[in-house]
């Protein structure tokens, strides 16, 4: 069976190694943190999150190939999503960012 984010196509029984679950793990909690950071007027716990997700990505990117792997298609959403949640959350907290680096 296979499945799509982002139009990428992956098959639903494929390996996830540890640091694609950290990413993952902490993706999802995107919302949450957003509720939890506005109910509170507190900014600095999404920027707390941000640093996070950026860190676990990073520790992701170096250790694993993401163009020409096993699970490409996967890993090119897997990176897709952080940069949305990490353009996202920026600009939630008036931080313009840059369209290429």
């Amino acid at each position: 069976a296979e499945f799509s984010i982002f139009n990428f196509q992956f098959s639903i029984n494929l390996q996830i190694n540890n640091e694609e679950m950290a990413v993952l793990r902490k993706l999802c909690q995107f919302q949450e943190v957003i509720a939890f950071a506005a109910i509170n007027y507190s900014p600095n716990i999404l920027c707390n999150y941000l640093y996070d997700l950026a860190q676990k990505f990073n520790t992701f990117y170096n250790r694993h190939r993401i163009i020409g792997s096993e699970n490409e298609n996967f890993r090119l959403a897997l990176t897709t999503a952080v940069g949305s949640v990490l353009k996202t959350g920026l600009e939630l907290l008036g931080i313009s960012t840059p369209e290429r680096m």
